[in-house]
């Protein structure tokens, strides 16, 4: 249990799953030193940072909301009921 947990942790762990560590870590332009900081829970990123990591999930979510989008208009457009 020597993790702690903090928003910037939170966040990359999100970001993780949806493209991985080493895209997360690019993205947000952090040190290695820093992103492992950040994402123990340690410390918590600067505006900057953390603004690059909200980017990385919204623009991922961007994604699977358009692929919804998208698969909700085939099945309607064969007449399946949701």
């Amino acid at each position: 249990m020597g993790e702690e947990s903090s928003t910037t942790s939170r966040l990359i762990d999100m970001a993780t799953m949806l493209v991985g560590e080493a895209e997360v870590r690019k993205a947000m332009r952090s040190s290695l030193a820093d992103f492992k900081s950040y994402a123990a829970g340690r410390k918590e990123a600067p505006y900057d940072e953390l603004g690059r990591l909200v980017d990385v999930i919204v623009r991922e979510q961007e994604k699977v909301i358009m692929k919804n989008r998208e698969l909700i208009s085939r099945i309607r457009s064969k007449g399946s009921p949701l």
